[in-house]
This record gives C-alpha cells, structure tokens and sequence, in this order.
C-alpha cells in the first residue's frame, strides 16, 4: 500500500514536469535585457545619490501592475529629471531602452502598445531638487522591477 502511494506520488510529479508551459525564448530574452539595464542603471543612479549633496528623499511606494504601469513610472521619472541634471542623457538613454525592449515584446504580445502619457518637458520647470526625487524613486523602482521581472509578463 505504501509503496503504491509513493509509486503514485512520483508519477504526479513526473506528469506536472513533463506538461509545465513551454518557457518562451522571446519573453526570457526580454526579461533578461530589462534586469541587465534595470542593474547597471541602478548603480549608476546609486552612485549619483551617494555623491549628490542636499537632502535625500524617500522614494513613493510604486507598485507594479504588468507592462503599462512599469511604463508609465519610467515614463514619469525620465519627464521628471531635468536635462541639466548631472547624467540626465544617460540615464534617459536607458531608461528608453529600457521601454523600447518592454514596448517591443507588448506589440508582439499583448495585441497593442501600453500607451505612455508624455509631457511636454519644455513647458516645466525643473529643479535639482525634482530632479533628485525622481532618481531616488527610479531606483527604488528599478530594484522592485529587478524583484519582481514576472511582472513584466503581465499584458
């Protein structure tokens, strides 16, 4: 009887391994690409705060909610920091690459693009101080993205 159940137990396992979901290569691929950027701007944004003077911010609590919230908040930090501010091309540069690689992977398979609501960023003025308070929320984003990349399969 035991070995019966045990026998049974195996075979469950065996059949829930050999039917889990195929992993798409497209999707892995652009997770990867994400985390990869997501990483190494993090670090840069890192350095930035460690290094600025003036007072640090706590970030607000972003939560993410598949693909066009993730864009939305990188949308917003990228209109939030001046392009005076100290890195701001870079930092833009891969927030964009960022988004391109998202955008991509959504069109292909989501049916459609997750709509991104731009600024007109002449129109604002900036501040370092604005500009500081987005870098220390797009870092703490980035880090929660980093922990949470399942997220990014959500359409």
């Amino acid at each position: 009887m035991d070995s019966a159940l045990v026998l049974f137990a195996f075979l469950f396992h065996c059949l829930n391994v050999a039917t889990a979901a195929p992993v798409n290569p497209e999707l892995q691929e652009m997770k990867s690409n994400v985390i990869d950027i997501a990483k190494e701007l993090s670090l840069r944004l890192e350095n930035i705060i460690q290094t600025s003077i003036g007072p640090k911010f706590s970030p607000p609590s972003d939560e993410l909610n598949g693909l066009s919230s993730i864009m939305a908040v990188l949308e917003e930090c990228t209109n939030q920091i001046s392009d005076n501010f100290d890195e701001a091309k870079k930092i833009k540069v891969d927030i964009s690459s960022l988004m391109d690689s998202m955008s991509e992977w959504s069109e292909k398979h989501c049916g459609e693009q997750p709509s991104t609501q731009a600024e007109n960023q002449t129109s604002r003025r900036f501040s370092i101080t604005e500009s500081m308070q987005a870098v220390t929320r797009l870092k703490h984003f980035l880090l929660l993205l980093q922990n949470n990349s399942d997220q990014l399969e959500i359409c």
